[in-house]
């Protein structure tokens, strides 16, 4: 992990579903074969951790690296790693991926149907449905 505060909004991942247990240093541990990086805790106005954090890596190439971590148990929670909003914005190019967040789905939801349902946004590289004892929780999250 570096300590700098040079950001590149390309190189910015958000990662979900953390426990408050986490620490910066749990963090460098997971993803320290994807490159240096620093950490910008979420928090409430009143200083308590959200459950999220943004990870700051020096290039566009590293976040990407950091991206296959999306979906690793960590500290028994199934975490989601994703392009930051900040980084999508203009930022990006054609070769990197978007990662989009559907949410208001069935509990039933498939995976196929995702699928034709996203079918003409181009080449889909993951879709990750959380479920908890075979039902979904209403979102989903792909990456294309």
């Amino acid at each position: 992990m570096k300590k700098n505060n040079k950001k590149d909004s390309s190189a910015v991942v958000t990662v979900n579903n953390l426990p408050f247990s986490a620490k910066e240093e749990d963090l460098s541990d997971l993803f320290e074969e994807c490159g240096e990086f620093t950490v910008d805790f979420d928090v409430t106005k009143d200083g308590l951790f959200k459950g999220s954090a943004k990870l700051n890596f020096e290039t566009s190439k590293q976040a990407r690296k950091a991206l296959e971590l999306d979906g690793v148990e960590f500290f028994d929670r199934e975490i989601s790693v994703e392009m930051s909003a900040s980084g999508a914005a203009g930022t990006k190019d054609a070769a990197e991926p978007l990662s989009v967040c559907v949410k208001g789905l069935p509990a039933d939801i498939k995976h196929e149907e995702l699928d034709k349902l996203f079918k003409h946004c181009g080449r889909k590289i993951r879709v990750k449905v959380p479920r908890e004892a075979g039902k979904s929780h209403g979102y989903a999250h792909l990456l294309i």
